[in-house]
């Protein structure tokens, strides 16, 4: 908590208006909501005022409480976070369009859209995606030739 943040709870605490507390300190009405809210921060005498009016130490209002966590985790250091990381799956999916010739010119850009930055092998799937693309547009060019007759290879 914030300094801002305990003025309003001890505010609320001791049942007082926004107002009544501004007309105590000679202060407006706005000048406390700043204060509650964080634009500003009222000085050492004000605070010392409003311990007294709020019926608690100064020190509750400035001081932030420590929160006491507890951790089930056991304090290892060897523990990894777990990834979310689908690069394996799509360099996978990008050496499998070397088998599915013509297909891989539809399924590639799909892998390069989705292929991301924070992926572990993000570079090395681009490389295979456009070896891919290269591979696929060869093997469709060579179908073509061969299937309209214009075949560079005879054999005698």
């Amino acid at each position: 908590m914030e300094i801002s943040e305990n003025l309003k709870k001890y505010r609320k605490k001791s049942k007082l208006t926004q107002e009544f507390v501004a007309e105590h300190l000679h202060v407006t009405r706005q000048t406390i909501s700043q204060w509650e809210i964080g634009k500003i921060t009222p000085n050492l005498d004000i605070l010392s005022e409003l311990s007294e009016l709020y019926h608690c130490d100064i020190q509750q209002l400035i001081l932030t409480p420590k929160i006491k966590t507890t951790s089930r985790l056991p304090k290892s250091k060897n523990i990894v976070p777990e990834r979310n990381d689908e690069s394996f799956f799509l360099l996978l999916l990008a050496c499998i369009q070397f088998l599915v010739a013509p297909l891989g010119l539809v399924i590639v850009p799909f892998l390069l859209l989705k292929n991301k930055k924070n992926n572990t092998f993000y570079k090395l799937i681009n490389i295979i995606c456009i070896c891919a693309i290269l591979y696929n547009c060869f093997v469709i060019y060579i179908f073509i030739t061969e299937f309209l007759g214009f075949s560079t290879i005879s054999i005698i």
